[in-house]
């Protein structure tokens, strides 16, 4: 892990990513306590996208290459950390911690679950010149 810390913009940012999954994960836990078994009717995730985009249009419907940006940038920030953070158990790598034999380890050694998944690297916002 880097020892020196992140810009403040870079923390302001995940501040606000973590608080928009903790209210997102409030509501889909929500959803799923109370989902219905009527088959007709769309999973907790679907609802939930409806739901926050319907609810967010009024505010940034017409800021449409902000939005398009913003997109990008969660785009980026979701593959980084599904390529850079792992979850483990407490104590999982402690001999390898003490011995030091985390010198040769590359992300791309591990496989995640959740590869297929995340969106494909097609996505382009109109506007973004860094991505062109």
């Amino acid at each position: 892990m880097n020892e020196k810390p992140a810009p403040r913009h870079v923390t302001r940012f995940v501040e606000e990513l973590v608080e928009c999954g903790v209210q997102l994960t409030r509501m889909l836990d929500h959803m799923y306590l109370h989902e219905s078994t009527d088959p007709t009717v769309p999973p907790p995730p679907e609802v939930l996208c409806e739901l926050v985009a319907k609810t967010i249009e009024k505010d940034i419907g017409r800021r449409k290459c902000d939005v398009y940006t913003a997109t990008g940038l969660l785009l980026d920030t979701s593959r980084t950390i599904e390529r850079e953070l792992f979850l483990v158990d407490p104590g999982a790598f402690a001999d390898e911690l003490a011995e030091g034999n985390f010198d040769d380890v590359e992300p791309s050694d591990f496989d995640s679950p959740f590869d297929d998944q995340l969106p494909d690297d097609s996505f382009t916002p109109p506007g973004d010149r860094r991505l062109h």
